[in-house]
């Protein structure tokens, strides 16, 4: 009787090679794309965490420069402040109180009688004298006279008497407008971007229009925010 040949109904060394090659190829495969699904999920939340640190920059600042001119007595404006320690247009001078002492595409410097006090006191009274800048792609601040000087890009800041803090990082493009009561926009005369006296005594709306990047994707495009702010204490 002749011997069985055991390995009759198995595979040839050919037959091995070409299916694991094939195995290679479909695991290669699902790895792109699983790693296609990770990038486009760690993008989309990248993105979403922008945009709520967006939101959340709106809101403070929405609801703070509604408090600009804030005057519950009626005598906070009828003298200078207690104490001058936020600089206007980059200048530490003794100056009257008033709603609003800066106004430019990328800052807003007003004052508010939070307390009810009657004064600004920057250490007594917080939160009354604030003044808000964007810093874009520069790196530098209106007021940053040293060149070496450096902030974070496409940052808004926030101070309070302190100097300039954080508030919300990522924003490609920041844009105040400012309207008076008829509607007509108000803007600073000649090469000056800040608005005049006079035409900061007239602003009732301001227009805010913001941006996101995205550092993870650049090839996506942020999320564009508007915001009209009506000033309560203005009109």
């Amino acid at each position: 009787m002749p011997k069985r040949n055991v390995f009759s109904g198995g595979f040839t060394l050919i037959e091995v090679l070409i299916a694991s090659s094939i195995l290679v190829i479909v695991l290669g495969s699902f790895y792109q794309f699983l790693s296609f699904i990770y990038h486009n999920y760690e993008g989309q939340l990248a993105i979403a965490e922008s945009d709520q640190e967006l939101r959340v920059a709106v809101s403070l600042f929405q609801n703070e420069i509604q408090n600009a001119g804030l005057d519950p007595i009626g005598t906070a404006f009828s003298g200078p402040r207690t104490k001058d320690t936020v600089p206007t247009k980059c200048v530490k001078i003794e100056q009257p109180a008033q709603p609003i002492m800066e106004a430019s595409e990328t800052v807003f410097h007003f004052m508010g009688d939070i307390n009810g006090g009657s004064t600004f006191n920057q250490e007594n009274d917080r939160n009354e004298e604030v003044r808000y800048e964007w810093v874009g792609k520069s790196g530098r601040a209106v007021c940053d006279r040293k060149k070496s000087k450096r902030r974070d890009e496409d940052t808004l800041y926030r101070d309070t008497g302190g100097g300039l803090q954080p508030v919300s990082s990522g924003i490609s493009y920041f844009n105040l407008d400012y309207f008076d009561e008829n509607g007509q926009q108000l803007e600073g005369v000649g090469a000056d971007p800040f608005l005049d006296p006079t035409n900061r005594n007239g602003i009732v709306k301001v227009l805010l229009t913001m941006r996101t990047s995205n550092n993870k994707r650049p090839d996506k495009m942020g999320q564009e925010w508007r915001s009209v702010i009506y000033l309560k204490n203005r009109g």
